[in-house]
C-alpha cells in the first residue's frame, strides 16, 4: 500500500509542477480573456437593455434587432477565446 501512496504523490507533485507550468506561461493570456469576456458580457447586456428603451421610445425595431445581434456576437467571439483556452487545458493535462 505505501507503493501506491508513493506513487500517488509523484504523479500528484508533477500534476502540480505541470499546473505551475501552464500557469506561468498562459495565464496571463487566459486572464486576459476572462476579462474581454466578462466586459463584453456587461457592454451586451447594456446595450440590449438600451436596445429595448430604443424599441419602447417607437425607434425601428430593425435598428435595435441589428444592434442587438452585433452585440451578442461580439460575446460569442470572445467566448471562442475562453473555450480554446479550456481545450489548451486539457491538452497539456492540467486540468
Amino acid at each position: 500500500m505505501g507503493e501506491h501512496d508513493a506513487s500517488g504523490a509523484q504523479s500528484s507533485s508533477r500534476l502540480e509542477q505541470r499546473r505551475a507550468e501552464y500557469e506561468a506561461e498562459f495565464g496571463e493570456i487566459e486572464a486576459k480573456h476572462r476579462e474581454e469576456y466578462q466586459i463584453a458580457r456587461h457592454g451586451s447586456v447594456m446595450g440590449q437593455v438600451l436596445c429595448g428603451v430604443a424599441i419602447g421610445l417607437w425607434w425601428h425595431p430593425f435598428i435595435a434587432f441589428a444592434a442587438g445581434i452585433g452585440l451578442w456576437g461580439s460575446v460569442k467571439e470572445v467566448r471562442k477565446k475562453c473555450d480554446t483556452d479550456a481545450q489548451r487545458r486539457q491538452l497539456y493535462g492540467v486540468e
